[in-house]
């Protein structure tokens, strides 16, 4: 062609070029533009993809575009039919090659769309942590999307189960059940439309993971006297067994080890670390062993993890063994949380009976008294009872037998009751041996023996006590007593026979006559012979008294008491069969006072000596008083003997009228004044 000719094509060329790429961009305008949504790694080592759409457009296939995931190497690409959604890229060095790639649709004419998003694989690396964690390392799939992975483990490269998940490119994945063992790990990824397969990663693991340690409950001890330790599992999988330590002074060693259980008893009496806790408080913690031998850390300074026994003491003898005094330890851990402590108890084998509680939150010396007064030579067996606040759960303490054996007095009675000077009741008592009894305390009630109330404590010195009752009102009611030995701890020894008073009542029956009337005397049973009935006239026997009468005779009439001569007291003796008696108050049936007075007087004539002449009245409130004219005291007594012989200090008083006071007081306690004058004659 020359040159001419060459010229005059060129525009002719341009326009089919132009003709050309007019056509070819409107064909390709048309057509879908594809999206690749996942690339997964197979176990051969190739890649399969797949894909949907953006756009939607007529086209005549797919076209899938690959390298090896490095700038600057050339793609390569395989074609897929137009109904196709995945297809096999072949490669077979995917499994440690990364790939990346993209996805075209295209014509027949030469067309073809938009490239796709852009896809890598995901390669997997699997290290090691020591030799029984994984770690696990993989790029992402797509850049710039949530992530969300899944991570898959198999022993056999065909079986795999899920593991864990992670939202990083990383993942530890702790070893278990696995002693020396090739791991398979893969990762699939998983956000919105986008998933994918990474290449398998493996590594041989020794596991060498603490197992998860066991939720150690509780430990009790069983009737025989052998702790039994209880826990829950370990929540680790390959946990085989438990391993059993004991404390002994500020180290923990193995007592044994066991299978996979959740309780042991410790019995084995022989080994070489054995510990009584019946005897001692015994501490023990518990760690889970795998398969492999790994045992967990169960950290002994944890709160949680020690768990001790509760060493029991019984002690009755600072009681005088009328009392059981108990002391325990604090038991630390117990699992749920510690609500009270109980305290248990039975009699001669008997069944046991909770006999008190103490809350966890005021158990600050852990010490509690049994209110029960023990019976001498019985077996009482105390236990203690930890317990959790969902009441599931109580460590016991070892059985701790007591058998009281209180000092006794040989002897301790009541011997007599009785009225002392009319004034209060003298307790009269014996006991033996009188170093034991420490005090004694005095009951007493006026109504019945029923309800006596304690009025007093006294001291016992000797093996026959008086003790004066001084606030009984004798000339009122009559009392019940009962007196109590009290050893040094202050509890009951002995208790005395009931007694009762005498109390002596009289009654006017008019005509001269009197009735008496009193309460049997109580205390003496059958060894009470009768009573005595006293009278006295100014103090003295009345002739006849007294007189007998039998036991159950309450009541004597005097027909005659003769009130006029004096001063008239009756009382009663209660006698027992060796002559002992008990006497009751006295009861008077006083004449009406009476006082006679001269109205003069001369010394050394026939009324030498000037004084009242007096009758029924008591001497105590006696005064007799005589003034001169001037209001001067001349003369003054108290006593009723005596009068006035008309001298003041030794001195002849002068013949004049003086003036006298007196006062007396009758049997009844009523007081009298006198007033008047008498004549001194010379």
């Amino acid at each position: 062609m020359n040159e001419d000719a060459s010229h005059r094509d060129f525009p002719k060329y341009i326009i089919t070029a132009v003709l050309f790429l007019l056509i070819n961009t409107f064909a390709f305008a048309q057509l879908p533009t594809p999206q690749l949504v996942s690339l997964s790694v197979e176990a051969n080592g190739s890649i399969t993809a797949s894909w949907g759409f953006q756009s939607s457009g007529t086209f005549d296939g797919f076209r899938l575009f690959y390298r090896i995931a490095s700038p600057g190497t050339p793609f390569n690409s395989i074609d897929f039919a137009a109904s196709a959604t995945s297809g096999p890229i072949p490669v077979l060095d995917a499994q440690t090659a990364e790939y990346e790639a993209f996805i075209t649709t295209y014509t027949n004419s030469g067309a073809s769309s938009s490239n796709s998003n852009s896809l890598r694989t995901m390669i997997l690396t699997v290290s090691k942590i020591g030799t029984g964690t994984a770690r696990l390392d993989w790029n992402r799939m797509i850049q710039g999307t949530n992530q969300f992975y899944k991570i898959f483990r198999s022993d056999d490269n065909v079986t795999y189960t899920q593991v864990g998940t992670s939202t990083t490119n990383s993942f530890q994945y702790q070893v278990e059940e696995a002693c020396d063992l090739l791991i398979y790990f893969r990762v699939e990824f998983e956000t919105g439309i986008y998933r994918g397969t990474s290449s398998v990663g493996s590594e041989r693991f020794i596991d060498d993971n603490q197992p998860l340690d066991p939720t150690f409950t509780h430990i009790t001890i069983n009737e025989q006297g052998y702790a039994v330790l209880n826990w829950s599992h370990s929540l680790s999988t390959d946990v085989v067994g438990y391993q059993i330590e004991v404390k002994t002074g500020f180290q923990y060693d193995s007592l044994t080890t066991v299978p996979y259980t959740n309780t042991y008893l410790d019995n084995i009496t022989t080994s070489a670390f054995y510990k009584n806790p019946c005897e001692e408080v015994v501490t023990y913690v518990i760690k889970a062993i795998d398969l492999c031998g790994n045992t967990s850390a169960q950290n002994v300074y944890s709160p949680t993890s020690i768990h001790n026994t509760i060493l029991l003491n019984v002690d009755a003898e600072i009681n005088c063994d009328r009392k059981a005094t108990l002391k325990w330890n604090k038991y630390n851990n117990i699992q749920p949380a510690l609500a009270e402590y109980r305290i248990m108890r039975s009699q001669n084998m008997g069944t046991s009976i909770q006999v008190g509680t103490i809350s966890s939150t005021n158990a600050f010396n852990y010490e509690f008294t049994d209110e029960e007064i023990l019976t001498p030579g019985d077996l009482y067996t105390y236990h203690v009872m930890a317990v959790s606040t969902d009441q599931s759960i109580s460590s016991e303490s070892c059985r701790v037998n007591v058998i009281p054996d209180p000092d006794l007095v040989n002897a301790f009675d009541l011997d007599n009751v009785t009225v002392f000077n009319n004034e209060y009741i003298n307790l009269l008592a014996n006991g033996e041996p009188p170093a034991l009894i420490h005090e004694v305390e005095v009951f007493r009630s006026a109504a019945n023996a029923a309800d006596m109330q304690s009025i007093m404590k006294s001291g016992w010195s000797s093996a026959n006590v008086t003790l004066p009752e001084t606030s009984a009102l004798v000339n009122e009611a009559a009392y019940y007593y009962q007196i109590v030995a009290l050893d040094a701890c202050g509890f009951e020894m002995a208790a005395s026979t009931i007694f009762r008073s005498i109390y002596l009542g009289l009654f006017d029956m008019g005509n001269g006559s009197v009735r008496l009337n009193w309460n049997e005397f109580e205390g003496w049973g059958n060894s009470l012979v009768g009573y005595n009935v006293y009278r006295t006239l100014n103090g003295s026997p009345a002739p006849g008294f007294p007189e007998f009468v039998f036991p159950g005779t309450l009541v004597y009439n005097d027909p005659s008491p003769d009130p006029d001569a004096g001063k008239v007291t009756y009382y009663i003796e209660a006698l027992r069969n060796d002559d002992v008696v008990s006497r009751s108050n006295e009861v008077h049936l006083p004449g009406e006072a009476e006082v006679l007075m001269p109205n003069a007087f001369r010394p050394g004539g026939l009324n030498s000596v000037f004084r009242p002449k007096t009758r029924n009245i008591v001497t105590q409130n006696y005064r007799f008083v005589i003034y001169n004219r001037w209001g001067q005291i001349v003369f003054e007594t108290n006593d009723y003997d005596e009068g006035w012989d008309g001298t003041v200090s030794g001195s002849a008083a002068p013949s004049a009228v003086y003036a006298y006071i007196l006062t007396y007081s009758d049997y009844e306690g009523i007081s009298y004044s006198k007033r008047g004058s008498v004549m001194l004659m010379r």
